[in-house]
């Protein structure tokens, strides 16, 4: 049977004026965000993801920003409901805080229009966040647009020998025959619903990636006003703590591109990659949170995944040998 949506809150907001404590009570509203995220089941990696087909007309309207709303129909009085297990001994993770970086603060992606309806976005760098979809009230209610994000862009003759997908392709309606298809190996391929006036979509999960296509259903929704940003979530970074140059610049490329990597594709477990992975594998730990040791020096992050492993070890028995060496590997580091 389906559980309903359940949770508790509290936290410390700290700013220049002080301190502010949110705790979930009796005078909290809740609505079931499903209702309009609309969540199905992915498939296309061994991590079953939760894709969102957004149907905008479904949202209560002003929640996020207005101060002046009032919950309506679909909401009801917040029950606070603690942790089942161990509820009276909580703890901090070892691992520091996420940081978000809202959609504001980050650069708008160049975007090509490849048709009538298509449009390729590209944010320049991979990163690893979800998508915030922006409409000044011009396109019509009702109208839907297809969003497929990926770490590359196919060439149209390769991607149409396998089917263009739900929307058809470029080339079908004359667009660029060359480059412009992303691709979606992952599976990050959902559908949105807008309605009538101003609006804002936002993804609530996260994913990997850096090229977006954007497929309205109709070209009148394709040229009214748009515009897509993406927020951004990493585990916090030191700059300083490692560096490397080389007289060759192939060599600090392949340097560059294998620091990024840690930096950008990872949150507070070390994973085989948040692509297709979101939970911790002892071998995962031999891999990434050993490179992640040779550029950062916090190894309190490495320390959070291994207490997960220990704790839910998986079956290989092979895989089992491995927490004792990244624990050796992380005293020898850490002294």
């Amino acid at each position: 049977a389906r559980r309903e949506p359940v949770g508790w809150t509290d936290c410390w907001a700290t700013g220049s004026g002080g301190s502010l404590r949110l705790v979930t009570d009796a005078t909290w509203s809740s609505f079931d965000a499903d209702a309009y995220l609309r969540p199905r089941r992915g498939g296309g990696t061994s991590y079953v993801k939760a894709l969102e087909d957004t149907d905008a007309r479904r949202e209560p309207v002003g929640w996020r920003d207005d101060d002046a709303f009032a919950p309506g129909e679909g909401w009801a009085a917040a029950v606070p409901v603690l942790p089942a297990r161990k509820a009276a001994g909580l703890h901090a993770a070892m691992a520091r805080p996420v940081m978000v970086t809202p959609a504001s603060q980050l650069l708008v992606p160049s975007i090509t229009r490849l048709n009538a309806t298509w449009f390729l976005a590209d944010f320049g760098r991979e990163l690893q966040g979800g998508l915030v979809l922006s409409s000044g009230g011009g396109i019509p209610p009702g109208s839907r647009v297809r969003v497929v994000s990926g770490e590359s862009v196919q060439r149209m003759a390769a991607h149409s020998a396998t089917g263009a997908g739900r929307g058809g392709s470029p080339s079908a309606t004359g667009g660029d025959s060359s480059s412009g298809v992303v691709g979606d190996t992952w599976g990050f391929d959902f559908e949105w619903t807008l309605r009538a006036g101003a609006q804002t979509i936002e993804q609530h999960q996260y994913m990997e990636f850096r090229y977006v296509n954007v497929v309205f259903a109709d070209s009148l929704a394709a040229i009214s006003g748009w515009a897509l940003r993406a927020w951004r979530v990493e585990y916090p970074w030191e700059e300083g703590h490692a560096r490397f140059d080389s007289s060759d610049a192939t060599l600090n490329a392949v340097w560059e591109l294998s620091r990024y990597t840690v930096q950008a594709g990872i949150i507070d477990t070390y994973t085989d990659s948040n692509t297709r992975e979101r939970r911790p594998y002892e071998a995962d730990g031999l891999v990434a949170a050993t490179a992640r040791g040779w550029v950062q020096r916090d190894f309190a992050w490495a320390r959070h995944s291994h207490s997960y492993v220990f704790a839910f070890p998986t079956w290989p028995v092979e895989w089992q040998q491995a927490p004792a060496q990244e624990v050796s590997r992380r005293c020898l580091g850490s002294v």
